[in-house]
Order: structure tokens, then C-alpha cells, then sequence
């Protein structure tokens, strides 16, 4: 959410005192990239997709495609 913005001020100045009072533990960012990592390559590196949600991005030929064009990987 953008700064300024009534979601942004909405979720940062939400009162989580109770959570935190019945043991909320907010992680270092890098911890949960490293979990999320690890958890990604043990599921074979693909995010399950919920199937009522329109897939986003190019398809993966057309993707290839266009990273060989322009010297990708």
C-alpha cells in the first residue's frame, strides 16, 4: 500500500497489542525469505495456485522466447 494512502494508514497503525500479547513474533524479513526459499525447493520450486485465479505473466514459451531474443538466461 502507498504511503498517504487510508489501506496504508489502515494497516500500519492497526492496533496488534493482543496478538503480540498472546505471542504474535514478528520475524526478520531475511528469516522468512530463507524459510519461504526453502520451503519453494522442497515443493519443487513452484507456488501451489489456488485454480479459481487467472494465471498472471506470459506464458512460459512465449517468455523463453522473448529472454533468447534479448540475450536472457
Amino acid at each position: 500500500m502507498p504511503p498517504g494512502t487510508d489501506l496504508h494508514d489502515a494497516l500500519h497503525s492497526a492496533d496488534v497489542s493482543r496478538a503480540v500479547a498472546t505471542g504474535l513474533r514478528c520475524r526478520p524479513v531475511a528469516e522468512t525469505v530463507a524459510d519461504t526459499w526453502a520451503w519453494l525447493r522442497g515443493i519443487g520450486g513452484t507456488a501451489p495456485q489456488r485454480p479459481d485465479r487467472t494465471v498472471e505473466g506470459l506464458d512460459p514459451e512465449v517468455e523463453a522466447k522473448v529472454l533468447g531474443i534479448a540475450g536472457g538466461v
